[in-house]
């Protein structure tokens, strides 16, 4: 295993400790409800789950999406100054620089656990993904939405993932274009995640779940 995969391993465990912590937090809460509200997965104040993954998305978007007072949790939980490692620190702002996206598969390196892509939606530019599971099971071509955590010396993801075939490129993208113009060219995160999410549950692929941080 080289170093970056051993770095990669560590960040994932810390990552699990501090999702703990950050719901566990007594300061601020994260909202499921509302979460699941916005994702049509909320009736009579019971979150029903029809996949596995459900659970992830709601977290993710209650952690990433859900603005009070133009903030995210993530970024109210960092003003607390709560982290008690460097690796806690380092992760955090990883999560405060994270963004999401449509990316394509053009390169897999199964032996380092390494995954190319590019970004369809922001000009094709190029990232590299380390993700263990993933990378044993992708394919060159696929599409998935995710949310990219930048950390200094490898990317990783939010654990979220809406997988789609490559030939349905153009719809989505067609979809997408329609989105932008309904909102002036001023969509936002929120808004472009509902819109791969719905997309996702009307004729998405399963991929094998990225792991979580």
């Amino acid at each position: 295993m080289n170093k970056i995969v051993e770095e990669y391993n560590h960040f994932r465990q810390v990552g699990l400790g501090l999702n703990t912590k950050m719901m566990n937090c007594n300061e601020i809460k994260i909202d499921i409800r509302a979460a699941g509200k916005k994702l049509k997965l909320l009736e009579q104040n019971t979150l029903i789950l029809d996949d596995e993954q459900d659970i992830d998305i709601v977290m993710d978007f209650a952690l990433f999406e859900l603005l009070i007072n133009n903030m995210n949790f993530i970024e109210r939980y960092y003003e607390l100054g709560l982290p008690e490692s460097v690796e806690e620190n380092v992760l955090l702002e990883g999560k405060l620089n994270a963004f999401t996206s449509l990316f394509e598969v053009i390169e897999v390196d199964k032996e380092n656990c390494l995954i190319n892509l590019i970004d369809i939606l922001d000009s094709d530019k190029k990232y590299s993904l380390i993700d263990i599971g993933f990378s044993q099971t992708c394919w060159i071509g696929i599409l998935f939405f995710t949310r990219l955590i930048p950390l200094p010396e490898f990317n990783m993801t939010g654990g979220v993932s809406f997988g789609f075939r490559r030939e349905k490129k153009e719809r989505l993208l067609n979809g997408f274009r329609f989105q932008q113009l309904k909102f002036n060219n001023k969509i936002r995160s929120i808004d472009k995640y509902l819109y791969f999410y719905n997309q996702q549950r009307i004729f998405g692929s399963p991929i094998h779940k990225i792991e979580m941080t």
